[in-house]
C-alpha cells in the first residue's frame, strides 16, 4: 500500500534553484503545490500499475477505432458530448499519439481507473524530472527507492520523433512548433519542458504563444511570416468551436478546418478528443457488455474485445453509464462527472447521505463543466494519506496518475487532495521500495 516518505528541509532548498527553473509553479495560489516528501509504492503495485495501464490504453484505443469507424455522428455528438465541428476532424486517424495521462485510485483493495486525460495532460516536468531530482538528493537511491518514471523522457522523446516523422512522411514541413497561453505558469512550463525534450531528440522546433498566433482562414496557421504546419497545443480541443477573436470571428473553427483541410496536423492529434470525453467511460462499458451480439451486428469478424480486454475491463474500470438510474436503484455512491471536466470541475459525489465536490460559490469556469452533459461513474473511495506541510499536517487521499506516452507506461503523478481531487491538491514524487 503506498506511504508517505518525508524529507527534512525547507520548501526553498528542496524546490528553488534549478528546480525552479524546471518547475516554476512548486507553489500556485500562495500555496505549496510541490511537497518536500515522496509517495513510496511497492514494486508489486507499480508493475500492475504497467500491466493495466498498457492494456486500458488498447482497450481506449480499440474504442476510439469503433467510434471512428462505426459509430453514427448523431451518437457521437449525444454520448461524447462532440461539438458537430469537431466531428471532421476526430475521425481522422492517425496511428500514433503522444503524451497522455490516466487517473487511478489505489486503496489497498484494488487498482481502478476513474479517468482518461489524452487531449492536454499536464504534471509532465515534475513527474519526468523533478522526481529524479529529488531521487538523487535525497540519498534514498543507497536505501533500494528507485524512480518509476525514470524512462519518461526518453519516451517523449521517441513519441515525438514518431509523430514528427510520419507528419513529414505524408508532406508536412517546417519547425514543429509549441503554443499555449504565455501569462500561465503551469501551462508555459509544462509546454516548454516538452519543447525542449523534442530538441534533444533532433526536432527543430520554436514556441509561440496563442496570443501570437495568426489563422488566415482557408490559408493556413501563421507565426509572423513563418507557415506552422505542425503545432503542439497544451490548449483543449473541445475549447475551438466556441472561440472568437475580438471582432467575433470563429477563429476557433477556422483552425479545424485548416486541419480537416490537410493544412495543419496537431499534437496530441485531434483524434484524442474522442478518447478525452468522459462519455468514452460509459461507451467501453456499453461495447463490453453487447460485446458478443454487437460485432455480429456492425459487420466485424470477431468481437471488438478479446477474452483478456474483457477480464481487464471488469477488473480494472468502473462501471459507468450515461444515466444514473442503476446506481440510484440499488442505492449505490456514484460520481457525476462533466463530460470535458477538468482539475475535479463539473465532478460530483453523491451518495444517500450527501452531495460532495459542487462548488458552493460558482464561478463561470464551475458553470460551464457543470453544464456539460454528464457521465456516472461507480464511487470508489480513495486512500487516506496525511503529509507534512508549511500549514501543518494535511490529511487527504491520493490519487495515482499514470503517464502513457507513444502506448507505453511512463511514469507515475501522485496527488493529495480532496475526495475530489482539484487543482490545490499536493504533488508528491514517486518513489518505488524495491525491498518489498
Amino acid at each position: 500500500m503506498p506511504r508517505i516518505v518525508q524529507l527534512a528541509g525547507t520548501h526553498e532548498e528542496w524546490f528553488g534553484g534549478a528546480n525552479e527553473r524546471v518547475v516554476p509553479y512548486h507553489r500556485m495560489y500562495g500555496k505549496q503545490y510541490c511537497l518536500p516528501a515522496f509517495v513510496c509504492y511497492e514494486r508489486a503495485l507499480v508493475e500492475e500499475l504497467r500491466q493495466a495501464s498498457e492494456a486500458l490504453d488498447r482497450i481506449f484505443w480499440k474504442a476510439m477505432r469503433f467510434v471512428q469507424r462505426y459509430l453514427d455522428e448523431k451518437v457521437m455528438v449525444q454520448q461524447l458530448g462532440l461539438s458537430p465541428a469537431l466531428l471532421l476532424v476526430a475521425q481522422m486517424e492517425v496511428p500514433h499519439h503522444a503524451v497522455a495521462r490516466q487517473d487511478w485510485i489505489v486503496n489497498g483493495q484494488s487498482l481502478k481507473l476513474i479517468e482518461y486525460n489524452t487531449d492536454t495532460p499536464t504534471g509532465v516536468p515534475e513527474t519526468a524530472w523533478l522526481a529524479e531530482q529529488l531521487l538523487q538528493a535525497s540519498g534514498l537511491k543507497s536505501m533500494a527507492m528507485s524512480n518509476p518514471s525514470a524512462d519518461m523522457e526518453r519516451l517523449i522523446g521517441e513519441a515525438f520523433v514518431t509523430l514528427v516523422a510520419l507528419y513529414r512522411e505524408a508532406g508536412y514541413a517546417g519547425k514543429l512548433f509549441f503554443s499555449c497561453y504565455g501569462d500561465h505558469v503551469e501551462d508555459r512550463a509544462n509546454t516548454l519542458y516538452l519543447l525542449r525534450l523534442a530538441e534533444q531528440a533532433g526536432i527543430e522546433c520554436e514556441f509561440v504563444p496563442l496570443s501570437a498566433l495568426r489563422i488566415v482562414p482557408g490559408d493556413g496557421l501563421f507565426a509572423g511570416e513563418q507557415r506552422i504546419e505542425m503545432l503542439y497545443r497544451l490548449y483543449p480541443l473541445e475549447y475551438l468551436p466556441a472561440d472568437r477573436d475580438a471582432e467575433g470571428n470563429p477563429i476557433g473553427e477556422a483552425l479545424l478546418e485548416l486541419v480537416a483541410a490537410g493544412r495543419l496536423m496537431l499534437i496530441n492529434p485531434a483524434q484524442s478528443v474522442i478518447t478525452q470525453s468522459k462519455g468514452m467511460l460509459a461507451l467501453i462499458w456499453a461495447l463490453y457488455r453487447r460485446n458478443e451480439w454487437m460485432y455480429k451486428q456492425s459487420g466485424l469478424n470477431k468481437p471488438l474485445f478479446d477474452e483478456a480486454e474483457c477480464v481487464a475491463i471488469e477488473r480494472w474500470m468502473l462501471p459507468a453509464d450515461w444515466s444514473a438510474e442503476a446506481f440510484r436503484a440499488a442505492d449505490m455512491p456514484y460520481v457525476s462527472k462533466g463530460f470535458f471536466g477538468r482539475e475535479g470541475r463539473g465532478t460530483e459525489i453523491v451518495s444517500a447521505q450527501e452531495t460532495t465536490g459542487a462548488a458552493s460559490e460558482l464561478d463561470d469556469a464551475d458553470r460551464y463543466y457543470l453544464s456539460q452533459p454528464k457521465l456516472y461513474q461507480k464511487y470508489e473511495p480513495m486512500l487516506p494519506l496525511a503529509v507534512m506541510t508549511e500549514e501543518g499536517m494535511y490529511e487527504g487521499f491520493l490519487l495515482t496518475g499514470v503517464f502513457v506516452v507513444g502506448r507505453k507506461f511512463a511514469g507515475i503523478l501522485p496527488r493529495i487532495g480532496e475526495r475530489v481531487t482539484g487543482d490545490m491538491a499536493y504533488f508528491c514524487a514517486a518513489v518505488v521500495d524495491e525491498a518489498y
